[in-house]
């Protein structure tokens, strides 16, 4: 698509010429679009000094009273931005407006925006949000040069309107005339059917012949040819990767786009890196610990302007990571510019996803890797730019712009800001324990232009650092950043698997990106993840709980899983509970008697899959008719069990382990008990008595014993039945005789000599017995089956618990385990 997009300039055709009412028409324009600025600012300060003398008259006026429900402002994530005016086509720039609440203010912002000038539409993604919204300019070929004050107003019902400003300067097309030389030769080379490498190698042989160079070469691994101006400025240009603005529609699969001959090597884990292969291999022995971002702002960016490919994954990307909880920046589509590139400051997860090539100076013989923005070179911006430039933060940078010409036979080319370690480090900067992803060529490896980028990212403040050895293609980017996202959030989203999963740390999801062929791509290169440290925690973008231990007779609950070290909040069924501690892998909470349901923690307001705490309440009934109507035993009660019954993985794609778990009963059931029975001429004492479920300060001496196992894996288990009394509550007292204590009894249940439950996922095994028991059955939804049982060794004893009533039962299909 977009054939012949700029032949018109190119081939020295004025729009005048095509559009004899051009140059009235685009004066008219630029009598609506110029802006004086000087006196645009007089009138502000005035208007905000009239407004304070208003608010603090001596007539008893005074200001209002702040409205209730707090207030809010808005804040441009960047305030300036700066655009050439496209030959044709449009071109896009974008900024993100966050909204700022103060006090109590929850409410939704609804945004307008004024001055926007012709030639120049103004959309927003959101037009109301609690959070933030996205600002998109497009500016079309029909737009002048002018400088412009952007206002954008945020209303919500009952509090104040916000207003702040954007500077939006729009150029005209003032190019470099030797980039634009560079970039029609190679096109050229495009029209001669060259190889990439063959294109790098002439450009640089063109370069070394310019009389603007004073040298130039070629990056053979790299794909780049280098030049250096007269005035010391570098230029590297990309010939390898083409950005296809080709819609790709669905998700691509796995191991889209390699054939079967090269699945086996693609898949061959001997050939990847030993630290891809060997991550996460000892975690569990070594207890290497975990991290949450320290921030939970992402930003997902590419460089390559609207209908690019690479946006489908990024908006899944988004759509997940708001669904978790996160709070994106991402401007404009295709809007990865210098200023927006400034602002990057405090991300908790951040991808770009653009051009990767390597410049060089040779005077000095230093190397720079470099990553391209969406900023279009002029010679206005070079001045705007030139501490950066007299500093090495940026490059000029040629590559290709996924357009063509033609008729879609020739590859076009576009020249760009590009930024190098130097912007990184003076500029940007990350939150603890932080993801960043670099989606470019060449952005990871063991040249010391990729290592400067690399460690420059790490020292501004990334947790774990992730790059591409070589030559990016689209097989190998777009399955690997949804997997990656899908999996260390547990969305469920991307090739889900069953049961769902919870959230994994990094050092986990890559093996098993390794292991599905998820980590290399189409042209060989090999996604590599680079820590801080070598012992910094290893990230996960959302907690994730493995395993829940209640402890019903301290009221206690223990959750097992990754949390990160920041202490955050825990629910259990919507409910908040108190946290007693906190680790990066465990946490006790208080667990009030009457919660159960979804346990759920949050961090930051990253939420963590939903645990079912599974409850039973099991009705309970029991007559002991001895022999004769000697003496006759009945008691009702009601016995409450709560249990983590899920299965869990110990790592992404592993099959579920389901372990056979126990429990008391909360400490309020019980079964209330009588007795009755002609005993003639003696008599009973002790009448109706309450045997509580477990031994209690309340009530120390009688109770019932009855834990409950249950084994996920054959849906059968245990139900424990004992008396138990010191001393017994009931007595038979006779004439002439001291008085003989009298207990209720289950008869001949199956007399086990002990049974173990595991508690946790280790194999440790707590030991209940030697008790009586049943065996009982659930169903598949771990519904415990009602039952009776019999025994008439001494009468007639049967013990029956009748429907059985269940909630939070585990839910496979959502509730990642």
């Amino acid at each position: 698509m977009g054939v012949l997009l700029s032949a018109p300039r190119r081939m020295g055709i004025d729009y005048k010429d095509l559009n004899p009412e051009w140059k009235e028409l685009q004066e008219e324009k630029l009598m609506k679009c110029k802006v004086d600025v000087k006196a645009m600012n007089f009138w502000v300060s005035l208007a905000m000094l009239m407004a304070v003398f208003a608010g603090c008259g001596g007539g008893g006026g005074g200001s209002a009273a702040p409205p209730q429900g707090g207030s809010f402002s808005l804040t441009p994530e960047p305030a300036v931005l700066n655009s050439t005016i496209p030959a044709d086509g449009v071109a896009t720039v974008g900024t993100s407006v966050q909204v700022v609440p103060s006090g109590d203010f929850t409410g939704s912002v609804t945004f307008t925006i004024e001055g926007v000038p012709d030639g120049v539409t103004a959309a927003f993604s959101d037009p109301s949000s609690t959070t933030a919204t996205s600002l998109q300019l497009t500016v079309d070929a029909f737009a002048v040069q002018c400088s412009a004050i952007l206002t954008v107003t945020g209303t919500s019902p009952g509090v104040p309107d916000a207003t702040t400003t954007v500077d939006l300067t729009l150029l005209t097309a003032d190019k470099l005339p030797i980039l634009a030389t560079v970039e029609e030769e190679l096109r050229q080379y495009a029209s001669q059917g060259m190889t990439p490498l063959e294109q790098a190698q002439s450009i640089a042989a063109f370069m070394q012949g310019r009389n603007e160079y004073v040298d130039a070469g070629v990056d053979e691994e790299t794909l780049s040819a280098w030049g250096e101006l007269q005035n010391g400025r570098l230029h590297v240009v990309s010939t390898g990767y083409f950005p296809s603005k080709e819609a790709p529609g669905a998700p691509a699969p796995l191991l889209a786009g390699i054939d079967s001959d090269e699945r086996s090597s693609v898949l061959s884990v001997s050939k990847l890196p030993q630290a891809v292969t060997t991550l996460g291999a000892d975690r569990a022995a070594a207890g290497s610990g975990n991290a949450l971002p320290g921030s939970s702002y992402a930003r997902l960016l590419h460089s390559f302007g609207t209908n690019f490919e690479g946006q489908d994954p990024i908006n899944d990307a988004v759509g997940w990571l708001k669904d978790a909880g996160w709070k994106i920046r991402s401007g404009a589509e295709g809007d990865a510019s210098l200023e927006l590139l400034k602002t990057v400051k405090g991300d908790g997860f951040f991808y770009i996803n653009s051009h990767g090539g390597q410049a060089r100076k040779s005077s000095t013989n230093t190397n720079f890797f470099c990553v391209s923005s969406s900023t279009i070179q002029n010679s206005a911006l070079d001045e705007t730019y030139k501490d950066d430039w007299d500093n090495y933060r940026i490059v000029y940078y040629t590559g290709k712009n996924g357009e063509t010409i033609l008729g879609g036979l020739v590859d076009d080319f576009e020249t760009w800001y590009g930024i190098t370690y130097a912007f990184v480090e003076k500029y940007m900067s990350f939150s603890s324990n932080s993801i960043v992803w670099i989606n470019a060529c060449h952005s990871q490896g063991g040249a010391s232009s990729t290592n400067a980028f690399r460690f420059a990212c790490l020292q501004k403040g990334a947790g774990v650092y992730f790059g591409w050895t070589s030559t990016l293609s689209s097989a190998g980017a777009y399955p690997a950043i949804r997997y990656f996202v899908d999996r260390s959030l547990g969305a469920n989203k991307y090739e889900p698997e069953y049961p769902a999963q919870r959230p994994f740390p990094w050092d986990l999801v890559v093996p098993d990106m390794t292991a599905k062929g998820l980590a290399r791509g189409a042209n060989g290169e090999v996604l590599v993840p680079t820590p801080q440290t070598p012992g910094t925690p290893p990230s996960l973008l959302a907690p994730s709980i493995r395993l829940i231990e209640v402890d019903e007779y301290s009221y206690d609950m223990k959750l097992k899983g990754y949390f990160g070290s920041d202490q955050g909040e825990v629910s259990v069924g919507g409910t908040p509970v108190t946290v007693k501690s906190w680790d990066s892998e465990e946490i006790t909470c208080e667990l009030p008697k009457d919660l159960s349901g979804d346990v759920l923690v949050k961090v930051r307001g990253l939420e963590s899959n939903p645990r079912p705490l599974t409850q039973w309440i099991v009705p309970l009934s029991y007559t002991w008719d001895m022999t004769g109507g000697f003496i006759k035993w009945t008691g009702t009660g009601e016995l409450r069990y709560r249990l983590d019954v899920s299965g869990f993985r110990e790592k992404p794609g592993d099959a579920p382990t389901y372990l056979r778990r126990g429990t008391w009963p909360v400490l309020e059931g019980g079964i209330t008990v009588s007795v009755s029975g002609n005993v003639n001429p003696c008599s009973i004492t002790g009448g109706t008595v309450t045997l509580p479920s477990l031994p209690s300060d309340k009530n120390p001496t009688a109770f019932i014993q009855a834990p409950l196992i249950v084994d996920a894996n054959t849906n059968t288990g245990l139900l424990g039945l004992a008396f138990g009394a010191n001393p017994a509550p009931w007595q038979l007292v006779c004439p002439g005789a001291p008085p003989a204590n009298l207990m209720p009894s289950f008869g001949k249940l199956p007399l086990l000599e002990s049974y173990f439950y595991q508690t946790q996922e280790e194999d440790a095994e707590a030991e209940v017995g030697p008790l009586p028991a049943v065996n009982v059955t659930y169903g598949a939804d771990m519904a415990l089956n009602g039952g009776i049982f019999t025994d008439s060794t001494a009468g007639t004893m049967k013990v029956e618990w009748k429907n059985p009533t269940q909630t939070s039962p585990p839910r496979p299909d959502d509730a990642g385990i």
